[in-house]
């Protein structure tokens, strides 16, 4: 029978549908490769950073280890100071109660009887006289009255029989009343020189303070500021 060449023709030119597709890249082929690619860079900065790792880790120890040595140097300087600190006061606390003062009229001492008292004025005024000396000499002719008043009142007592020499000054009324009558006339001298107002101010106001008994007779330090009298101190540098 022969054969239909035109049917066979058309069966000829049937294309099929998946040769045509074979000769394109398919979408999925295409997310796979750029996946692939993803990966490859993402491991490779993985790579890079386990890379330098190490590095950073050093930097980070030597920065933390920089940073300790700084705070153990802030504390060895903080505890130097405070131990400096504490040896000058221990330093201060343990001078003698008897240690001569170059402040005029600086208390000699508690419970002294007037032979203590005595003799302890005049190496007061001996350290005093000494520093006038090297210091400003123009004024050491009255330092050196001072002195010797000192002096002759030490031997008067030394040769004195009477009991009040070995009692307590501070049981005395008439040694207050003395003493606060010396302190008085101090504060004047001093009045009649000052030029500077704050000064003459405050000395006025100890005079008035002494005379209305508001600063009793005592070992202690009269704080006055601005004319007025605001605390009392047991000691000069307090």
């Amino acid at each position: 029978m022969p054969l239909d060449n035109s049917e066979s023709e058309h069966d000829a030119h049937i294309e099929d549908p998946y040769e045509s597709h074979d000769l394109l890249p398919h979408p999925s082929q295409e997310a796979a490769e750029a996946d692939v690619a993803d990966r490859t860079q993402d491991d490779g900065d993985n790579s890079a950073s386990d890379d330098n790792s190490p590095m950073l880790d050093y930097d980070a120890a030597k920065e933390n280890e920089l940073q300790l040595i700084e705070q153990a140097r802030i504390e060895q300087e903080t505890q130097d100071i405070e131990a400096n600190w504490r040896r000058r006061l221990r330093t201060s606390t343990s001078t003698p109660s008897d240690a001569s003062s170059l402040v005029i009229g600086a208390p000699l001492g508690k419970n002294l009887t007037a032979i203590e008292a005595a003799s302890r004025l005049v190496t007061q005024w001996e350290a005093i006289y000494d520093q006038t000396l090297s210091s400003t000499p123009a004024g050491a002719p009255s330092v050196l009255e001072s002195l010797t008043q000192a002096r002759n009142q030490l031997a008067a007592l030394q040769s004195s029989v009477t009991e009040d020499v070995e009692t307590p000054l501070n049981s005395l009324q008439d040694h207050k009343q003395t003493s606060i009558a010396s302190r008085i006339q101090t504060l004047e001298a001093a009045l009649e020189e000052s030029t500077f107002p704050p000064e003459h101010a405050n000395l006025s106001a100890a005079i008035s303070l002494y005379r209305t008994s508001r600063i009793p007779y005592s070992s202690n330090w009269a704080i006055i500021y601005a004319g007025h009298l605001v605390d009392f101190a047991p000691t000069y540098t307090s």
